[in-house]
């Protein structure tokens, strides 16, 4: 059964560059360094228009352990990472995503 959480894993890179502390990090069973090197381009900046990820991302973002990173999205995260481009980028990789997900202050729209 496919993890409707998963797109959040792409926000484990903002994470792992100290938002949350090493340990914590651990924590959620996650590559930080794959998901920075193959996905940050694909969420980052806000402002760029949406690309469709590599085969790379995708594979990293297939990986992650989301409900734990889920936990960890704050209004820094969010700041950083356009939720609109996660979830994008999640679909794109083929993961579902449903309606009405709850991470950090962002909600998944109705599609």
């Amino acid at each position: 059964m496919a993890k409707p959480l998963r797109l959040f894993s792409i926000l484990a890179f903002v994470v792992a560059m100290s938002i949350v502390g090493t340990q914590q990090a651990e924590d959620c069973n996650i590559d930080f360094q794959g998901l920075v090197k193959e996905c940050k381009q694909y969420v980052m900046p806000p402002d760029n228009p949406k690309t469709s990820p590599s085969a790379g991302c995708c594979d990293e973002v297939k990986k992650a352990n989301i409900p734990c990173l889920c936990s960890k999205v704050n209004k820094k995260i969010e700041n950083m990472v356009s939720m609109e481009k996660v979830v994008y980028v999640t679909r794109k990789c083929g993961i579902p995503v449903k309606s009405g997900l709850q991470c950090g202050s962002y909600t998944v729209p109705n599609i």
